[in-house]
């Protein structure tokens, strides 16, 4: 099985993917993995991948272009069509009041 991901920081998973439990079943040959660099799939001198939000606001988002080009072209490399995870900060807060254990 071969687990790629997309980042700004690729070289931050190959220490964590090659030690303890991880490196172990890597080297049994369980799983490969690779890490791409998002900026390979930019097309501006800074190799920009994220912007403003529309319409103004605080914070930052990833640009569509970069992850769409990226993912279309990892996706075309192989034989069967890749599963996609993509993380998003949807979801619910988790209060401690919520993992309490007297519930």
């Amino acid at each position: 099985m071969l687990i790629e991901t997309l980042s700004v920081f690729p070289e931050l998973f190959e220490p964590y993917m090659s030690t303890s439990i991880m490196g172990r079943a890597r080297r049994r040959g369980l799983f490969d993995f690779m890490a791409h660099d998002l900026r390979d799939w930019t097309h501006d001198r800074h190799r920009t991948v994220d912007d403003a939000p529309f319409g103004g606001g605080a914070g930052m988002l990833m640009k569509v272009e970069p992850l769409h080009e990226a993912i279309s072209d990892i996706a075309s490399r192989g034989e069967a069509r890749p599963r996609v995870v993509f993380f998003t900060p949807c979801g619910c807060l988790l209060y401690t009041s919520d993992a309490a254990d007297d519930k």
